[in-house]
C-alpha cells in the first residue's frame, strides 16, 4: 500500500476533527481540557520567532502543555498532537506564504518536539499536512476515489471550496508556504544533544533523506512537472533546502540543478514545458534562483541562521 494511503487509513481517523472527534468529545473533563489547552497553544504558535532563546522557551512550554505530569490520555494527547499541528500549519499557509523567512523557527520548534519524545507528532502532523497539499507532499499523484464527488476530490488535492474564490495563484502561493515549511523541517539538523535513541524515533518522512526522494518523485512525474505549482513549488524547496542538499548530495545536485536550468529557460511551446503555459512566473522563479545558486555558490535563505 502506497505511504500516503497508510497514513489516511491509519492516521487520519485519529485526526480529523477536533471539534467532531468521537474519542474525546463524548468525555466532559477531556473535551474541558482539550478547550483549555487549544487557548494556550495557538498563541504560542504566533509568538516564535528566530532566535534560539525564543526557540527554546516556546518548544519548551509546548513540551509542558503535551506531557504533564500526570500524562494525558492518549486520545488526548494526539488531539493536541493535533492543535499543534494545525496551528504551525495555518502559519505556513498565512505567513510562510507572504516571509518564506519564517518557516524556519517554525520547523525547529516542530523538530525540537519530536527530538524531546513526541515523535507522534511528526506523524500526525504530516497526516494533516497530507489532508492540505495532497500530492505536493507526497510527490505522486493521487488518483480520483470511486464515486468521489467533484468537491471532494478538489479537497483531496488541496483546494479550497469553491466558495472560498480561492483562485489558481492564491492555490500555488498557499501550496508554496506548506513546501517552504516541509523543506525547513526537513534541513533542520538534529540537535547535538537529543540522544540516538530519540533520535531513531524520529520519522522517516521527517529526516532530511525525505527531500531527495521528494525531489526525485516530483521531478520524475511528468503529470506533476506539467501542473502550474511546479516550478514555483521546486523554487520554494531549492531556496529552503538547497544549500543542505548540496553539502549533502553534491554531485547529484549539480545535475539536477543543471536539468531544473535547462527546463525553467525552455521557451514557450515546448514540449512537456515545465509548468505548463500558466507556469510561466513559477518558472522565471526558478530560472533566476538557480542561476543565481551557481553564480554564487550557495543560496543563504534568510532565516536558515538564527537571528542574533
Amino acid at each position: 500500500m502506497p505511504e500516503y494511503q497508510v497514513i489516511k487509513s491509519d492516521i487520519m481517523p485519529q485526526v480529523k476533527s477536533t471539534k467532531l472527534r468521537p474519542d474525546v468529545q463524548p468525555n466532559p473533563e477531556w473535551k474541558k481540557e482539550l478547550t483549555k489547552l487549544r487557548r494556550q497553544i495557538i498563541p504560542k504558535i504566533g509568538q516564535i520567532t528566530n532566535t534560539q532563546a525564543a526557540v527554546e522557551r516556546i518548544s519548551s512550554q509546548l513540551d509542558q502543555i503535551l506531557a504533564p505530569s500526570p500524562r494525558h490520555p492518549q486520545a488526548l494527547y494526539v488531539a493536541l498532537l493535533y492543535v499543534v499541528s494545525k496551528a504551525v500549519l495555518k502559519q505556513a499557509e498565512e505567513e510562510v506564504t507572504v516571509k518564506p523567512s519564517t518557516a524556519f523557527p517554525l520547523a525547529r520548534v516542530v523538530m525540537a518536539l519530536v527530538e524531546q519524545g513526541h515523535d507522534l507528532l511528526g506523524t500526525v502532523f504530516v497526516a494533516k499536512l497530507i489532508s492540505m497539499s495532497s500530492h505536493w507532499i507526497v510527490g505522486t499523484v493521487i488518483g480520483r476515489e470511486p464515486n468521489q464527488s467533484d468537491e471532494d476530490y478538489r479537497k483531496s488535492l488541496g483546494y479550497r471550496p469553491a466558495s472560498s474564490g480561492e483562485t489558481t495563484p492564491q492555490y500555488i502561493e498557499r501550496m508554496g508556504g506548506l513546501v517552504t515549511l516541509y523543506a525547513a523541517i526537513l534541513q533542520t539538523p538534529i540537535q547535538t544533544t537529543t540522544s540516538r535513541e530519540a533520535a531513531q524515533r524520529i520519522p522517516a518522512y521527517l529526516r532530511f533523506p525525505r527531500f531527495w526522494t521528494w525531489l526525485a518523485r516530483l521531478v520524475g512525474n511528468s503529470d506533476l512537472m506539467s501542473d502550474p505549482a511546479a516550478s514555483h513549488l521546486l523554487a520554494c524547496a531549492l531556496e529552503t533546502a538547497g544549500d543542505r542538499a548540496m553539502e549533502v548530495w553534491g554531485k547529484q545536485m549539480v545535475k539536477l540543478r543543471a536539468a531544473l536550468g535547462r527546463k525553467a529557460f525552455e521557451a514557450d511551446g515546448s514540449v512537456h514545458l515545465l509548468g505548463g503555459e500558466e507556469g510561466k512566473a513559477g518558472r522565471i522563479r526558478l530560472g533566476l534562483l538557480l542561476d543565481a545558486w551557481q553564480k554564487n555558490g550557495a543560496i543563504h535563505p534568510p532565516g536558515r541562521e538564527y537571528d542574533e
